[in-house]
Protein backbone atom coordinates (compact mmCIF):
# COMPACT_ATOMS: atom_id res chain seq x y z
CA UNK A 1 0.00 0.00 0.00
CA UNK A 2 1.54 3.45 -1.28
CA UNK A 3 1.37 4.65 2.48
CA UNK A 4 3.20 1.60 4.12
CA UNK A 5 6.21 3.05 1.59
CA UNK A 6 6.12 6.79 1.99
CA UNK A 7 8.57 8.34 4.61
CA UNK A 8 5.60 10.58 5.63
CA UNK A 9 2.02 9.61 4.89
CA UNK A 10 0.09 12.74 6.35
CA UNK A 11 -0.40 14.02 3.30
CA UNK A 12 -1.81 11.60 1.72
CA UNK A 13 -3.86 10.61 4.29
CA UNK A 14 -5.33 14.34 5.01
CA UNK A 15 -5.84 14.20 1.14
CA UNK A 16 -8.19 10.98 1.58
CA UNK A 17 -9.91 12.32 4.13
CA UNK A 18 -10.88 15.68 1.97
CA UNK A 19 -11.80 13.14 -1.12
CA UNK A 20 -14.09 11.30 1.13
CA UNK A 21 -16.09 14.39 2.88
CA UNK A 22 -16.12 15.65 -0.48
CA UNK A 23 -17.59 12.39 -2.03
CA UNK A 24 -21.00 13.74 -0.36
CA UNK A 25 -20.26 17.56 -0.02
CA UNK A 26 -22.77 18.64 -2.51
CA UNK A 27 -25.94 17.57 -1.31
CA UNK A 28 -27.80 19.12 1.42
CA UNK A 29 -30.15 16.40 2.94
CA UNK A 30 -27.15 14.14 3.56
CA UNK A 31 -24.92 16.98 5.04
CA UNK A 32 -28.32 17.69 7.25
CA UNK A 33 -27.89 14.05 8.06
CA UNK A 34 -24.43 14.32 9.00
CA UNK A 35 -25.53 17.51 11.35
CA UNK A 36 -28.42 15.79 12.94
CA UNK A 37 -25.88 12.66 13.51
CA UNK A 38 -22.94 15.09 15.21
CA UNK A 39 -25.47 17.20 17.58
CA UNK A 40 -27.21 14.17 18.68
CA UNK A 41 -24.18 12.15 19.41
CA UNK A 42 -22.28 15.45 21.11
CA UNK A 43 -25.22 15.87 23.67
CA UNK A 44 -23.99 12.71 25.65
CA UNK A 45 -21.57 12.72 28.23
CA UNK A 46 -19.75 9.63 27.44
CA UNK A 47 -15.89 8.52 27.96
CA UNK A 48 -16.22 7.14 24.41
CA UNK A 49 -14.28 9.06 21.66
CA UNK A 50 -16.57 10.91 19.43
CA UNK A 51 -16.44 9.81 16.28
CA UNK A 52 -17.09 6.44 17.53
CA UNK A 53 -20.22 8.10 19.43
CA UNK A 54 -20.95 9.63 15.96
CA UNK A 55 -20.57 6.15 14.00
CA UNK A 56 -22.47 3.75 16.83
CA UNK A 57 -25.19 6.61 15.62
CA UNK A 58 -24.76 6.11 11.89
CA UNK A 59 -25.91 1.84 12.92
CA UNK A 60 -28.30 2.81 15.04
CA UNK A 61 -30.49 4.56 12.49
CA UNK A 62 -29.57 1.84 9.86
CA UNK A 63 -30.52 -0.71 12.36
CA UNK A 64 -33.74 1.13 13.57
CA UNK A 65 -34.66 1.24 9.70
CA UNK A 66 -33.51 -2.46 9.39
CA UNK A 67 -35.73 -3.30 12.15
CA UNK A 68 -38.96 -1.32 10.81
CA UNK A 69 -38.21 -2.46 6.96
CA UNK A 70 -38.50 -6.20 8.35
CA UNK A 71 -41.87 -5.75 9.85
CA UNK A 72 -43.19 -4.64 7.64
CA UNK A 73 -41.89 -7.30 4.89
CA UNK A 74 -42.71 -9.82 7.42
CA UNK A 75 -46.46 -8.44 6.88
CA UNK A 76 -45.93 -8.46 3.41
CA UNK A 77 -44.76 -11.68 3.24
CA UNK A 78 -48.06 -13.28 5.36
CA UNK A 79 -50.74 -15.40 4.14
CA UNK A 80 -53.45 -12.69 4.95
CA UNK A 81 -51.69 -9.91 2.79
CA UNK A 82 -50.84 -12.12 0.13
CA UNK A 83 -54.23 -13.61 -0.34
CA UNK A 84 -55.43 -10.06 -1.26
CA UNK A 85 -55.84 -9.74 -5.18
CA UNK A 86 -53.16 -7.81 -6.62
CA UNK A 87 -50.79 -7.79 -3.77
CA UNK A 88 -48.18 -9.80 -5.14
CA UNK A 89 -45.75 -7.34 -6.48
CA UNK A 90 -45.22 -5.32 -3.21
CA UNK A 91 -43.66 -7.54 -1.64
CA UNK A 92 -41.18 -7.86 -4.14
CA UNK A 93 -40.23 -3.86 -4.16
CA UNK A 94 -39.98 -3.66 -0.41
CA UNK A 95 -37.39 -6.45 -0.73
CA UNK A 96 -35.71 -4.23 -3.07
CA UNK A 97 -35.55 -1.86 -0.59
CA UNK A 98 -34.39 -3.43 2.25
CA UNK A 99 -31.80 -5.08 1.13
CA UNK A 100 -30.40 -1.33 -0.02
CA UNK A 101 -30.91 -1.24 4.18
CA UNK A 102 -28.80 -4.19 4.46
CA UNK A 103 -26.26 -2.62 2.67
CA UNK A 104 -25.99 0.89 4.77
CA UNK A 105 -26.52 -1.52 7.75
CA UNK A 106 -23.32 -3.74 7.19
CA UNK A 107 -21.05 -1.13 6.20
CA UNK A 108 -21.81 1.12 9.15
CA UNK A 109 -21.18 -1.83 11.26
CA UNK A 110 -18.09 -2.54 10.25
CA UNK A 111 -17.01 0.96 10.56
CA UNK A 112 -18.21 1.36 13.82
CA UNK A 113 -15.83 -2.02 14.41
CA UNK A 114 -12.91 -0.20 13.08
CA UNK A 115 -13.55 2.70 14.97
CA UNK A 116 -14.08 1.05 18.10
CA UNK A 117 -14.31 -2.87 18.75
CA UNK A 118 -15.27 -2.84 21.83
CA UNK A 119 -18.29 -0.61 21.44
CA UNK A 120 -19.37 -2.38 18.51
CA UNK A 121 -19.28 -6.03 20.84
CA UNK A 122 -21.19 -4.16 23.15
CA UNK A 123 -24.00 -3.71 20.09
CA UNK A 124 -23.72 -6.54 18.31
CA UNK A 125 -26.55 -8.55 19.77
CA UNK A 126 -28.91 -6.93 17.04
CA UNK A 127 -30.22 -9.47 14.73
CA UNK A 128 -32.54 -9.01 11.21
CA UNK A 129 -34.11 -11.59 11.70
CA UNK A 130 -37.46 -9.70 12.98
CA UNK A 131 -38.87 -12.73 15.00
CA UNK A 132 -36.30 -12.67 17.36
CA UNK A 133 -37.87 -10.18 19.67
CA UNK A 134 -36.09 -11.02 22.83
CA UNK A 135 -32.87 -10.32 21.01
CA UNK A 136 -33.38 -7.25 19.76
CA UNK A 137 -35.58 -6.05 22.75
CA UNK A 138 -31.60 -6.81 24.40
CA UNK A 139 -30.19 -4.89 21.90
CA UNK A 140 -31.97 -1.56 22.36
CA UNK A 141 -31.62 -2.23 26.29
CA UNK A 142 -27.79 -1.80 25.59
CA UNK A 143 -27.98 1.15 23.35
CA UNK A 144 -29.74 3.22 25.88
CA UNK A 145 -28.03 2.35 28.60
CA UNK A 146 -24.79 3.03 26.46
CA UNK A 147 -26.50 6.44 24.41
CA UNK A 148 -30.02 7.54 26.61
CA UNK A 149 -33.73 6.66 25.07
CA UNK A 150 -32.95 6.51 21.12
CA UNK A 151 -35.66 8.92 19.54
CA UNK A 152 -37.22 7.49 16.34
CA UNK A 153 -39.31 10.36 15.33
CA UNK A 154 -36.80 12.31 13.63
CA UNK A 155 -35.14 9.03 12.00
CA UNK A 156 -38.26 8.94 9.15
CA UNK A 157 -37.14 11.13 6.72
CA UNK A 158 -33.66 9.84 6.39
CA UNK A 159 -35.02 6.44 5.38
CA UNK A 160 -32.45 6.01 2.67
CA UNK A 161 -34.81 3.84 0.76
CA UNK A 162 -37.23 6.10 -0.38
CA UNK A 163 -37.99 8.89 -3.43
CA UNK A 164 -36.71 11.56 -1.28
CA UNK A 165 -34.04 10.73 0.59
CA UNK A 166 -30.27 11.63 0.10
CA UNK A 167 -29.52 7.80 -0.64
CA UNK A 168 -32.09 7.71 -3.90
CA UNK A 169 -31.26 11.13 -5.11
CA UNK A 170 -27.40 9.85 -5.22
CA UNK A 171 -27.81 5.90 -6.07
CA UNK A 172 -28.24 2.65 -4.29
CA UNK A 173 -24.06 2.72 -3.27
CA UNK A 174 -23.24 6.35 -2.58
CA UNK A 175 -23.40 6.04 1.17
CA UNK A 176 -22.11 2.47 1.79
CA UNK A 177 -18.94 3.96 -0.53
CA UNK A 178 -18.83 6.95 2.19
CA UNK A 179 -18.35 4.31 5.03
CA UNK A 180 -16.28 1.96 3.69
CA UNK A 181 -14.33 4.68 2.38
CA UNK A 182 -14.13 6.09 6.04
CA UNK A 183 -13.22 2.80 7.52
CA UNK A 184 -10.41 2.35 4.89
CA UNK A 185 -9.23 5.74 5.63
CA UNK A 186 -8.97 4.25 9.28
CA UNK A 187 -7.29 0.84 8.64
CA UNK A 188 -4.52 3.10 6.81
CA UNK A 189 -4.12 5.41 10.74
CA UNK A 190 -4.19 2.07 12.83
CA UNK A 191 -1.55 0.13 10.80
CA UNK A 192 0.77 2.76 9.70
CA UNK A 193 4.00 4.28 11.54
CA UNK A 194 4.41 7.18 9.34
CA UNK A 195 1.82 9.03 10.46
CA UNK A 196 2.01 12.01 12.54
CA UNK A 197 0.00 12.40 16.41
CA UNK A 198 -1.25 15.54 14.88
CA UNK A 199 -2.82 14.51 11.90
CA UNK A 200 -3.95 11.11 13.29
CA UNK A 201 -5.86 12.94 15.66
CA UNK A 202 -6.72 15.86 13.38
CA UNK A 203 -9.00 13.06 11.01
CA UNK A 204 -10.58 10.79 13.92
CA UNK A 205 -12.20 14.46 15.39
CA UNK A 206 -13.47 15.58 12.43
CA UNK A 207 -14.55 11.83 11.34
CA UNK A 208 -18.13 11.48 9.65
CA UNK A 209 -18.52 15.40 10.41
CA UNK A 210 -20.67 17.47 7.74
CA UNK A 211 -18.63 19.77 5.76
CA UNK A 212 -19.56 22.90 7.47
CA UNK A 213 -18.59 21.71 10.91
CA UNK A 214 -15.35 20.79 9.65
CA UNK A 215 -14.77 24.20 7.66
CA UNK A 216 -15.71 25.82 11.33
CA UNK A 217 -12.88 23.77 13.45
CA UNK A 218 -10.52 24.55 10.81
CA UNK A 219 -11.07 28.58 10.84
CA UNK A 220 -11.31 28.33 14.93
CA UNK A 221 -7.84 26.11 14.65
CA UNK A 222 -6.20 28.77 12.10
CA UNK A 223 -7.10 32.29 14.69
Amino acid sequence: MAVSILKNADDLLKLMKIKIDNLIADNRDTQFFLDWVEKKASRIKSNLKPSSMRAAYHYLVHVYRDNKAEQIYAYLESRDFMDSPGNYYLPRKIESQLINVKELLSSSSLLLYSLDPNLYKSLNKYSSDYYKFKQNSQFWEIAESLFGKFSTSSLDYYSFDNRDSPQHKYGKTIFTKYYNLNNLLIYCLKNSNNVSQEVMKEIDETLLLPIAEIEKRKREIAE
